[in-house]
């Protein structure tokens, strides 16, 4: 009796163990896979688009591609409402981009003038779609099909389209890289980055395209980690060395006697030559499966930009230049996953945190030493632009928060609860703001409000 009592002891902590372990698969596997609420029909119900479309119009505050017209996350409109107790007007809304579950796409409308461009998807192809920013109205939309590779995290766009006079680019999960006519839609050039030595990153292609004079610069990873295109045909300009990929989108450095371009890889930090791709220096910064996200912010008058990630990683001020890049303090103050940090006044703010939960910290810490200066979780865990002399944050659960950036408190000014309706999972997209209208995206919904004064 006392071995069957054992045993059944044994039993019963192997039986325990087996079902936490079946709860935690039943949870992650909820929790990878059921994410938004995009509806599950094969379907799309388009409107249809305009018969006739106007001519490009020429507009002052625009949000032309992924960290905007300074590419730095800032708005250059800011004659912004300061009081969101009444909510904000919403001017329209749209919930069509994406079908089924598997398609979300998490990419940031871009707009100029008078055209507002947005990637969608359903469970066969791709979509690219161009509005009214004024309406919401549909002006045209194309479809093409792209192979995602896995459908962790859906299977639609991460990258932000980047709209270049009359051009318009974007770049699919799974990497074919598109240019079309802003007028109308029409195909200029393509190419699929897999084709071009590129290796899919496990979780797609999230690095968005960058305009630099007449080259579009592209993160491919694998036989090389940047390729620069001719922007009008597509001809191959020049590739980098190989190297591991990642998530991240490039930024250019204007500098003397020369610009060059910094890239997040999958293990390294680079520098290479804007005008030809040579490799001018890389800092080590590996993280598991190559998740680095970030695009590294830049104070371009003490030259110091910043990396961070999440997966144990923490935050790194580096002093750069064309020749030479040196790490001038490291910490784990700020462990951003997806956020960018924003450089302000000689001081660092950013989401510290893993973005799976609503519960990340803000924090202020001084750009040269690194020194933590305050930590709040009022705001959750989010994304956030500049607009000065303002933050505007989105968090995970689409609440939208107003703070004044003080490197001495944390000061939040206003806030509009349950600006995005109906998020069930996470709102991952950024706050786009431009003509003094924002715009908010989560999966298949994009909502258009009045911010301005």
């Amino acid at each position: 009796m006392k071995i069957n009592k054992k045993l059944m002891k044994v039993l019963i902590i192997i039986l325990s163990i087996v079902a936490v372990l079946a709860l935690i698969g039943l949870l992650l596997g909820r929790w990878v896979e059921d994410y938004s609420p995009i509806p599950k029909s094969d379907i799309l119900s388009i409107p249809e688009p305009v018969k006739q479309l106007s001519q490009l119009e020429n507009r002052v505050h625009d949000w032309p591609a992924w960290k905007g017209s300074k590419a730095d996350n800032t708005s250059t409109f800011t004659s912004i409402k300061t009081d969101w107790s009444g909510g904000l007007i919403k001017l329209w809304e749209i919930d069509y981009l994406c079908k089924g579950k598997d398609s979300v796409s998490w990419s940031c409308p871009a707009i100029k003038g008078n055209r507002l461009v947005i990637p969608g998807r359903d469970e066969k192809k791709e979509y690219v779609f161009c509005l009214s920013p004024d309406n919401g109205g549909l002006l045209w939309y194309k479809t093409y099909k792209s192979e995602p590779n896995n459908s962790s995290y859906g299977i639609g766009a991460r990258a932000t389209p980047t709209i270049d006079d009359d051009r318009v680019y974007t770049l699919s999960r799974g990497g074919k890289l598109i240019a079309w006519h802003l007028y109308d839609g029409k195909k200029i050039w393509e190419h699929d980055l897999n084709d071009l030595g590129g290796n899919t990153p496990q979780w797609g292609y999230s690095g968005s395209p960058v305009v630099y004079g007449d080259s579009l610069i592209v993160q491919s990873g694998g036989k090389a980690i940047l390729i620069a295109f001719n922007k009008f045909n597509g001809e191959i300009i020049w590739k980098t060395k190989s190297g591991d990929g990642s998530y991240s989108t490039p930024v250019v450095v204007k500098s003397e006697p020369e610009d060059y371009l910094l890239v997040l890889g999958g293990k390294f930090f680079y520098g290479f030559r804007a005008a030809t791709g040579k490799w001018l220096w890389e800092v080590p910064f590996d993280t598991n499966n190559n998740i680095n996200i970030v695009t590294p912010p830049v104070d371009k008058n003490k030259n110091i930009a910043m990396i961070s990630a999440w997966y144990g990683k923490g935050i790194k001020a580096i002093k750069i230049s064309p020749s030479h890049a040196e790490v001038i303090w490291e910490n784990k103050s700020i462990v951003a996953h997806q956020a960018d940090p924003f450089i302000l006044d000689d001081h660092v703010y950013g989401f510290s945190g893993m973005s799976a939960q609503n519960m990340g910290t803000f924090k202020c810490l001084e750009l040269e030493t690194g020194k933590e200066r305050w930590a709040t979780g009022q705001i959750g865990n989010g994304q956030f632009i500049y607009v000065e002399p303002y933050f505007i944050s989105l968090d995970l659960k689409g609440n939208l928060f107003l703070v004044e950036p003080d490197p001495d408190e944390f000061k939040l000014v206003t806030s509009f609860p349950g600006a995005i309706p109906g998020v069930t999972k996470r709102s991952w997209t950024k706050p786009v703001l431009a003509q003094g209208k924002l715009y908010l995206r989560y999966a298949h919904k994009l909502i258009c409000y009045d911010i301005q004064k």
